[in-house]
């Protein structure tokens, strides 16, 4: 009978657990239903962002290294200047006046004496002329006696002389000879002047109004003209020095100079 009780009592111990579970669970449910719950919402805009990516090459890394450059600057010595020092022809401490008759510049030469000559326009606009003039002295020998000049022309018919270079007795000049040029390229005329003495051929070169700018003693020498240009050869031991003279960078200058044989050395025009 005890034991008809005690089991009674388990049973409803049981029953009483089970309904206890029961119960708490339900009491959950209710507190989280009948809570006051706030709620937030928050919606975020859908953004695409397209990002470009840079393209990239697969292959072996290569170092750049900074690139040194190096620039070879080429200077050339300046040209040799040349200019009129030493030369043949001079000023006159007095202008010799002469007139010119005909427009014939055989006229500007004195009486007794050959004239060769010539009328040109040089550097200025000046109005001027060359003349040799040449006659025999010596009673013995010969010789002749030379007067060279540069005139210009001071009124109608009349020229007064601006250079000169005399040999009145025959000694100092063995030749002298001229050539009309524009040697300096300008549009103007020079005349360029071959006096010759022994061993030695002295050039020079007149412009207007009347000065030399250019002389040269060029022994056993030759000189050719040409438009822009003068070429004079000298001896320089078994060779010659072949010399190129030309008016350049404001100034007249040797701008060649190269060696040659005798056989190389043309005629000279002066």
């Amino acid at each position: 009978m005890v034991l008809g009780v005690l089991g009674g009592l388990a049973a409803a111990l049981v029953v009483a657990l089970v309904l206890a579970a029961l119960f708490t669970d339900d009491a959950d449910e209710a507190v989280v239903t009948d809570a006051t719950t706030s709620s937030t919402t928050t919606t975020v805009e859908d953004t695409t962002t397209t990002v470009e990516l840079a393209t990239s090459t697969t292959g072996p890394t290569t170092t750049t290294r900074p690139t040194t450059t190096t620039t070879t600057s080429t200077t050339q010595p300046p040209r040799p200047v040349i200019d009129g020092r030493g030369a043949v022809l001079v000023a006159p401490s007095t202008a010799t006046r002469r007139e010119l008759s005909e427009g014939r510049c055989e006229t500007l030469a004195a009486d007794g004496w050959s004239a060769e000559c010539g009328l040109f326009r040089g550097k200025g606009n000046a109005e001027l002329a060359w003349l040799v003039e040449s006659r025999t002295v010596g009673d013995d020998d010969n010789r002749t006696a030379r007067r060279a000049y540069v005139f210009r022309r001071v009124s109608s018919g009349r020229y007064a002389s601006v250079l000169e270079a005399t040999d009145e007795d025959g000694t100092r000049f063995a030749d002298v000879n001229v050539r009309v040029v524009d040697v300096s390229g300008d549009a103007a005329a020079e005349a360029v002047f071959g006096f010759h003495r022994p061993d030695v051929l002295a050039v020079d070169v007149v412009e207007g109004p009347g000065k030399v700018v250019v002389h040269r003693d060029a022994r056993r020498g030759s000189a050719r003209v040409s438009p822009g240009q003068l070429d004079v050869w000298e001896a320089a031991g078994s060779q010659f020095d072949h010399l190129t003279i030309r008016y350049t960078d404001n100034a007249w200058r040797i701008v060649a100079n190269v060696k040659e044989s005798p056989g190389q050395v043309p005629p000279s025009q002066l």
